[in-house]
């Protein structure tokens, strides 16, 4: 008995610390549980799972078409008698027809065209969900590393918060000896409780920014959720802001369903040649009748089926000769929408140049802040250092030293910001044009 109770127990714990680590989710986790339940995702895949059956459908244009068939037919005459009309049953016919082939081996190619055009569409609905997933990739990893820079404004605003604390300690004992006015302990409690205030805010931002990552990764509120907060820093792989777009237009899924439309375009063209084309087709049925007539109501079915067994076959061939121009005005539009998709391509390919540029010099300039915050902070934390051991033995007041530990602060804030957008910019830029991270 103690001993199934010792095997239970360490069960429960067991999966119970399964359970909790389960809940510190990295980046990477964060992203694969949003792509796993975003219902924009889960919708767009369902919509290649449809193209799936597309292919399926058309591809079976190339097949032959059979059948089988049974008519019944009757034939009721009405005789006139002197109070009423009646009806009675002449004679019954069954039309067997247990073979219908129909096979259309030549339409101008469009049924060959258009099993072409069905994969394309194929195509064109991955890349579709492909972008989607890149869009949701990019929104996870900003919302991920915006809760990080509030986690790390709390440690900041808790550090302003214990050094106002030391303050207002010594503050205090230079007050009982008389060396400073008690009006400072005032200040001194004051200062306190604005960074006790600070550290409720940004504690809230914290808050906020956990609900919002929740949000996209469409998690629900109430599950517990832990972030894993380290994160590698990266550095540009490229000097050259033209480098990083030839990767992305190889790689970027807008740039290739734009590919993928021009080459849908250009086989809607081959369909519209194709309508100019004759159509030929090879017919085949098997049939039989059996009849039941009141002149000779003794016929026997079986030898009936027998006897009245026909083969028919056909060979038909149809060609196109005038209907209203629709096939020519059906062909012209296909060419323009072939135009149309090329400079649509044209249009991405110059948009996304635009925005690989932008979004390297941005890093240019977001690289040179991050330098320039990072020697303010050193300088800053040197200084407040000495500045601490001053005000200690009493050589700078209050008010001196509170400008350099606010300054510090400042400086310590604005050093974290510029480091973690460096490393959401550079992590983005890599993904968007290299699928990286």
């Amino acid at each position: 008995m103690k001993s199934f109770l010792y095997h239970i127990v360490t069960l429960f714990f067991f999966t119970t610390n399964v359970f909790f680590a389960q809940e510190i989710m990295s980046l990477e986790d964060c992203v694969n549980y949003a792509l796993e339940h975003n219902i924009a995702m889960q919708k767009e895949y369902l919509n290649t799972q449809i193209e799936d059956q597309n292919i399926k459908i058309t591809r079976s244009n190339l097949l032959p078409t059979i059948n089988s068939a049974v008519t019944q037919s009757t034939t009721i005459h009405f005789s006139n008698y002197s109070q009423f009309i009646a009806p009675r049953l002449n004679n019954f016919s069954t039309n067997l027809e247990p073979i219908q082939l129909n096979y259309t081996f030549y339409n101008g190619l469009i049924n060959k065209n258009s099993l072409k055009k069905a994969a394309l569409n194929k195509e064109i609905s991955i890349s579709e969900l492909k972008k989607l997933e890149n869009n949701i990739t990019i929104l996870i990893t900003n919302a991920y590393l915006e809760y990080l820079v509030a986690n790390e404004f709390v440690k900041i605003s808790k550090n302003q918060l214990s050094l106002s604390t030391e303050q207002l300690d010594i503050v205090k004992k230079r007050v009982k000896s008389g060396t400073i006015a008690e009006a400072e302990v005032f200040n001194a409690e004051a200062t306190l409780a604005q960074d006790e205030e600070t550290v409720l805010k940004q504690e809230n931002r914290k808050k906020i920014a956990l609900l919002e990552l929740k949000k996209i990764m469409q998690m629900p509120v109430n599950q517990k959720l832990e972030i894993n907060s380290e994160f590698i820093q990266r550095d540009l792989l490229y000097n050259d802001a033209e480098e990083y777009y030839t990767k992305a237009v190889q790689l970027r899924p807008e740039i290739k369903t734009a590919e993928l439309v021009v080459e849908s375009s250009k086989v809607d063209m081959s369909i519209s040649k194709g309508r100019f084309l004759p159509t030929a087709s090879l017919n085949y049925s098997l049939n039989s009748l059996i009849a039941n007539t009141n002149s000779f109501p003794d016929v026997n079915y079986t030898s009936q089926i027998g006897s009245n067994f026909k083969n028919f076959a056909s060979l038909r061939v149809s060609m196109p000769i005038f209907n209203g121009k629709r096939n020519k005005s059906r062909y012209k539009i296909s060419k323009f929408n072939n135009a149309v998709s090329k400079l649509d391509l044209e249009a991405v390919k110059y948009s996304l140049r635009q925005e690989v540029e932008q979004m390297f010099v941005d890093l240019k300039n977001t690289e040179q802040a991050l330098a320039s915050s990072e020697k303010t902070f050193n300088a800053r934390k040197i200084a407040l250092e000495y500045s601490q051991k001053r005000f200690n033995v009493g050589k700078i007041n209050n008010f001196e030293y509170d400008k350099v530990k606010n300054d510090f602060i400042q400086a310590q804030a604005n050093f974290t910001q510029a480091k973690y957008s460096y490393m959401f910019k550079v992590k983005v830029f890599h993904y968007y044009t290299l699928g990286v991270d």
